[in-house]
């Protein structure tokens, strides 16, 4: 199988994007990705954090970086793409369960279905 790898760090792999995973399969990701870790003082912190990254989402201000302030502060990163599409993420997402299936018959973990 041919494997080319992106700018974005992902590889272009039997029709579709993929970032890679635990061990050598690569977890199938959405055209639309938002990675995110949140620290706030409170919940209220918490819950203005998560308003304010979601405007800036809505104004397309949202890419990679760092911000903070007086009662919180979040590391991100988002990224859009015009691909995969619903199907092909669908499609990738079956591929990607079935080899983890297999993965797991074929280790002992889980047995065969009859």
């Amino acid at each position: 199988m041919t494997n080319f790898r992106n700018s974005r760090g992902g590889s272009w792999w039997t029709g579709g994007w993929f970032r890679k995973g635990e061990g050598m399969i690569d977890v199938p990701h959405r055209a639309v990705t938002l990675e995110v870790k949140i620290e706030a003082d409170s919940r209220q912190s918490m819950i203005d954090a998560l308003d304010s990254i979601g405007q800036q989402i809505a104004r397309g201000e949202l890419t990679t970086g760092v911000t903070g302030g007086y009662d919180s502060g979040w590391v991100y990163s988002y990224k859009e793409s015009a691909s995969p599409t619903h199907d092909e993420y669908s499609d990738m997402l079956s591929e990607y369960l079935k080899k983890k299936q297999d993965d797991a018959i074929e280790q002992g973990v889980i047995g065969r279905e009859t």
